[in-house]
């Protein structure tokens, strides 16, 4: 085993896997923005901040795991070139496993985080949803189904032109009157 082969060896793995690392991060920290946006309702310093906060975690643990990985397998198999590229690709592919990995922790975390966000906005509009109960025990701004089918029929009745004149017939004045439903 050469010591300037090992050498090579190292340095073409610790160059490969800390750019791989650093586009990897910079991609989550451009794409990401958009989820702590909406997380933070749109309080675009707060979700910059906590953006970069991921961003510097994610490099501490990345470059972290690729320092330490240099030890794997250190040597073994380095008699020739090839021995030297099968190291390099081992040791990258174990990197590029644990980014994938770490990308689907932060997508999970990502939609999860979403999820609450929304998860309390229907919360919200339930709230608002809800109506108020008059003195006459009826909820206020509420339309019975009896006074839906009065309204559709009187509707109906001054819009001839879309619905049958039945109706229209025998009402002068155009308008749907119970009375006449029952005969």
């Amino acid at each position: 085993m050469s010591p300037m082969l090992l050498f090579w060896t190292d340095l073409v793995y610790l160059v490969i896997s800390a750019a791989v690392a650093f586009w990897v991060g910079w991609t989550f920290h451009r794409n990401g923005r958009v989820f702590l946006l909406e997380v933070f309702h749109h309080q675009e310093e707060r979700a910059d901040s906590v953006n970069h906060l991921i961003l510097e975690g994610f490099y501490l643990i990345s470059i972290g795991f690729v320092a330490v990985a240099i030890r794997i397998s250190a040597g073994a198999g380095l008699q020739d070139m090839s021995g030297a590229i099968q190291v390099v690709s081992t040791k990258v592919g174990l990197v590029l496993l644990v980014l994938g990995v770490t990308h689907f922790l932060s997508l999970m975390m990502f939609s999860r985080m979403r999820w609450r966000v929304r998860l309390v906005e229907n919360q919200d509009k339930k709230e608002e949803e809800k109506f108020e109960i008059g003195s006459a025990g009826e909820p206020l701004g509420y339309t019975s189904l009896d006074q839906a089918t009065v309204l559709a029929i009187q509707n109906a009745g001054e819009s001839t032109d879309f619905y049958p004149r039945r109706y229209a017939s025998g009402n002068s004045s155009g308008r749907w009157s119970p009375q006449k439903r029952a005969g």
